[in-house]
């Protein structure tokens, strides 16, 4: 096929590596002052006389791929940026010249064309191209939801939630035995419910009809709901180091965003206020935090501006160092047993350590990674006590939470786990982490 290059807006004509540049993410914004693809794309307006060129090829690659899911939306953007062809016509293009194509697309692109121009017998019959638009109908991941029963207990007074004292000493055992043949996902106990989790829809009706003869409980199936994001805003003034006072200034006309989502019925609310420190951390809805993201993380209190910061705080037992809990617990496995040390794993409390005291390291010792980890953790526990965010239950725990957390990408999950290992594996070389 023949046909005139595309050109820059300058009149300087493309390469094939700024199309591959494109399909990186690394884009050509410098010669394009930092515009966006489509706005490139339509500075370098051509339209062949022969039919679509590779290099038009390209244009529309770039264009598909920054459109999907919506891929609808490609043929519209190709007479916007001057191509002369839709998708359709590129799925008749791509059937003409893919195998070329594919060997000449950079390997992190390949694999997803390669998606794109698969053949399928069992749809069409013709053993033609499947149009682009296949990838905007895959359907989306089921919602993930919870199984579990709420159990009560019941008295001449009605239905109460148990206390764990309860649980523990009378109910406990008899769960466990009538629920021998049943997995159980996880256990809640708390002043306000008693709950247990179970996989499957089956196995949360198996444990109902066993349960039922001698506790009252309430099966329950809803959807997961993910945790709201927590921020944490540092260096505040004196007078703002109280609850009330922050949230008046945070709901000021300095923040209209944040002010007119709460007044529509997004939460917000400051959970904790560290006085020493100068910080409090606030819980917002999703939309709130999005509504900060795109104001650069920023927040107006008084004469000046303040940066947030996600907070993903981990909750750690300072009884037994395990994560998940906290001291005093029912969950607490130590709960009845002397503390252990999260410095030197010994059976005292971590204030009254002297390795500690003495900033002896060679009595240092995890006992996360001493007692329930994997070889690998054994090995290195005295590389970090157990209150390191280094340690790999730590690193685990927080990959869990941000998960978890709504508007957190998995891409920024791990983002965070990456760098965590790399730093854990620099730390037991020997190596100081920054």
């Amino acid at each position: 096929m023949s046909g005139v290059a595309p050109q820059y807006g300058n009149g300087m004509t493309r390469t094939k590596k700024d199309y591959e540049g494109e399909l990186l993410g690394t884009s050509f914004s410098d010669r394009c002052k930092g515009s966006t693809v489509v706005k490139c794309l339509e500075e370098g307006r051509m339209t062949p006389p022969d039919g679509p060129t590779r290099e038009h090829l390209w244009r529309m690659i770039v264009m598909c791929y920054n459109m999907l899911p919506d891929t609808s939306r490609c043929a519209t953007l190709s007479s916007e940026s001057g191509v002369s062809f839709s998708c359709d016509d590129l799925k008749d293009s791509f059937s003409k010249l893919k195998q070329d194509l594919i060997d000449s697309l950079p390997g992190l692109v390949a694999p997803k064309v390669s998606e794109i121009l698969k053949v399928s017998q069992e749809e069409n019959g013709s053993g033609t191209s499947r149009s682009i638009d296949h990838l905007a109908k895959k359907p989306s991941p089921p919602t993930p939801v919870k199984r579990y029963v709420n159990i009560k207990d019941t008295s001449d007074e009605g239905a109460t939630p148990m206390c764990e004292e309860k649980w523990t000493t009378v109910v406990r055992s008899k769960v466990e035995k009538a629920l021998k043949n049943i997995p159980v996902l996880d256990t809640s106990v708390n002043r306000k419910h008693t709950q247990l989790f179970f996989e499957t829809d089956d196995d949360l009706k198996e444990a109902e009809k066993a349960l039922s003869p001698f506790l009252d409980v309430t099966p329950v199936v809803e959807k997961q709901k993910k945790r709201d994001p927590r921020l944490m805003i540092s260096d505040l003034d004196q007078d703002l180091l109280n609850k009330d006072a922050l949230m008046d200034a945070i709901l000021s006309d300095k923040n209209e965003g944040i002010k007119r989502l709460h007044q529509a019925g997004q939460a917000i609310n400051v959970v904790h206020v560290n006085i020493p420190g100068k910080y409090a951390v606030i819980k917002v809805a999703p939309e709130i935090r999005t509504m900060i993201a795109n104001n650069r993380d920023r927040i107006f209190l008084k004469l000046r501006q303040h940066i947030v910061k996600d907070r993903f705080y981990v909750t750690q037992c300072f009884h037994c160092q395990r994560y998940g809990h906290v001291a005093g617990s029912v969950y607490c496995p130590n709960k009845d047993k002397s503390p252990t040390c999260a410095f030197c794993s010994g059976d005292h409390d971590t204030r009254q350590c002297n390795a500690k005291k003495d900033n002896d390291l060679g009595r240092m010792k995890c006992v996360n990674c001493d007692v329930g980890g994997s070889k690998e953790d054994k090995r290195y526990a005295k590389s970090h006590p157990a209150s390191s965010n280094l340690c790999p239950h730590y690193v685990n725990a927080r990959g869990r939470l941000m998960e978890n957390t709504s508007g957190v990408t998995k891409e920024r999950k791990n983002s965070y786990l990456t760098r965590a290992w790399e730093d854990l594996k620099v730390k037991r070389r020997g190596g100081s982490v920054h």
